[in-house]
């Protein structure tokens, strides 16, 4: 009996194990000879904790300014009514917002990173340097047109000259249909066209 059930638990061991032995299995490439065309090794710059910690303030206020400039639409857009740009400059404003709120995050970890020696605080400047670069992407692609491109106001004027109408009770000339010869076609190529 005590075999039975312990042949499902031996089956399902025995179907683990085997990958685990083939991942251990995998042939390890000889190593590369060095050649003339090899890949550039990435260079990696490092700037100073105070010299982050500056530039994080700036792209910081930046991006506020930013953000404040792209609201200013916002309400630009109410006051009109516009709800074409009103729809484009909110979708630009929250992209902008989000990404504020993502680089305010990564600038107290970093600030945290700095003040402990902490090395991620490079990947955390490098999250405010891309925020900043997506913002001011935002900003500069969301200058929206909204309806007032497409429609005319009632203070719009339009003035149109053509010929002089003659009097009503003049007769009418004869139309120009009347005056020009009927087209005649040529035969079709195919009859069955």
């Amino acid at each position: 009996m005590a075999i039975h059930r312990l042949a499902p638990l031996i089956f399902v061991t025995a179907l683990l194990v085997r990958p685990a032995a083939a991942q251990d299995a995998v042939p390890q490439s000889p190593p590369r000879a060095a050649s003339a065309r090899a890949a550039p090794v990435p260079v990696k710059v490092t700037i100073p904790d105070p010299e982050k910690l500056k530039r994080t303030t700036e792209h910081l206020a930046k991006m506020r300014g930013w953000v404040d400039q792209v609201a200013g639409g916002a309400e630009q857009a109410r006051r009109e009514r516009d709800v074409l740009k009103l729809n484009c400059v909110n979708e630009a404003l929250t992209q902008m917002k989000a990404l504020l709120r993502v680089a305010e995050s990564a600038d107290l970890a970093m600030r945290e990173a700095v003040s402990r020696k902490d090395p991620s605080a490079d990947a955390e400047y490098a999250r405010v340097a891309i925020a900043k670069v997506k913002v001011e992407k935002l900003r500069r692609e969301g200058t929206c047109i909204g309806q007032l491109a497409y429609l005319a106001d009632e203070r719009t004027t339009v003035e149109v000259t053509g010929p002089e109408l003659p009097d009503p009770g003049v007769s009418r000339p004869p139309s120009p249909s009347a005056a020009t010869p009927p087209v005649v076609r040529p035969r079709p190529a195919s009859e069955y066209y």
